[in-house]
């Protein structure tokens, strides 16, 4: 039995100026994060891979947290244990 699983996210920037990460979290430290780091720029019409691993001995939905500039992005990781 698998006790994590792997994927990722892509942000897209539609807005009008660069974006700036000034920092990754997450809600839980089952979740973590690979490729977008405080410094890494998207620039407007860029897109940026989030790759995840995500511990499945914690159950319920958790989040990845990317902040910036302008704002802050909530992505949300559901799992199931079956």
């Amino acid at each position: 039995r698998n006790t994590s699983f792997s994927g990722f996210f892509e942000i897209e920037n539609i807005g009008e100026e660069d974006f700036v990460c000034s920092g990754v979290t997450s809600s839980c430290g089952c979740t973590t994060t690979k490729e977008i780091h405080p410094g890494t720029i998207i620039k407007k019409g860029e897109t940026k891979k989030v790759s995840f691993t995500r511990n499945l001995n914690s159950p319920g939905t958790k989040f990845v947290y990317v902040s910036g500039n302008c704002v802050t992005i909530s992505l949300p990781i559901e799992a199931e244990i079956l």
